[in-house]
């Protein structure tokens, strides 16, 4: 009884924190300068400051690179560069630790809209955002990459589905790991309970950053393992350490 009551003021603690970045004036999450009434979420000027990869869907830049031949790959891509103390940092920040599922919302469709006008969406039939873990998504309201999808999904018009990938272990973080490490700690993570909802589709998965690729293999091999023909990768963030791929 005390785990569920637990959980349940976690969760609503989740929705006031939404609830209140949707009622009180409206600051940057990157500066905290208050926004005007044509601003969401990040101000012009720190928009036009962040680190963007604009890579824009170009075949053999580094995200695709490090995942290349690890599963069916259609086309990979990353919105802006990540590292630790940056104004990126504060936009994944503000997203998974404070509440902000809004800003997880607006930084989906600022994806999707960088890539429109390439072939990136092209044959893509569903988008599957990355799920968390039932502790962790208990623990802070909402899974921020699902906020990423419904975001991309409302520019691009694909359905989003975040039932077709669930993750079977609650596995520690990967923020310390080294490589090798991190590919162990995800192995067989993942699980595609309604096969037939994903055979012979082209799957777009949505993550917050890759850094190795790890986990957006795993979830790759557990959706391809239920029949899916092709994955395409997006994510908010690719840590500056794939250049080095």
């Amino acid at each position: 009884m005390l785990r569920a009551l637990r959980a349940g003021l976690s969760e609503a603690g989740g929705a006031l924190r939404g609830l209140a970045a949707l009622l009180l004036p409206a600051h940057c999450i990157v500066c905290g300068h208050r926004l005007s009434e044509q601003e969401h979420c990040v101000c012009t000027a720190c928009s036009v400051a962040l680190p963007y990869t604009r890579f824009r869907a170009r075949r053999d830049n580094p995200v695709e690179r490090i995942l290349i031949g690890r599963f069916p790959l259609g086309r990979a891509d990353s919105y802006i560069f990540y590292r630790q103390h940056s104004d990126a940092h504060r936009i994944i920040s503000a997203i998974k630790y404070y509440g902000r599922s809004d800003a997880a919302v607006e930084m989906g469709r600022r994806m999707a809209a960088e890539l429109e006008g390439t072939a990136f969406f092209r044959d893509i039939d569903l988008i599957i955002p990355i799920p968390l873990s039932t502790r962790r998504e208990r623990r802070r309201g909402y899974n921020q990459s699902l906020m990423l999808a419904r975001g991309v999904g409302e520019v691009t018009g694909i359905k989003v589905d975040g039932s077709l990938l669930r993750r079977r272990v609650d596995n520690p973080t990967q923020t310390r790991l080294n490589v090798n490490a991190r590919i162990a700690n995800v192995e067989g993570i993942f699980s595609a309970p309604k096969p037939a909802a994903v055979s012979g589709r082209h799957i777009l998965i949505i993550d917050d950053v890759i850094t190795t690729g790890a986990t957006i293999t795993s979830a790759a091999d557990s959706l391809t393992a239920a029949g899916a023909r092709l994955i395409s990768v997006l994510t908010l963030a690719a840590a500056t350490s794939i250049d080095r791929w």
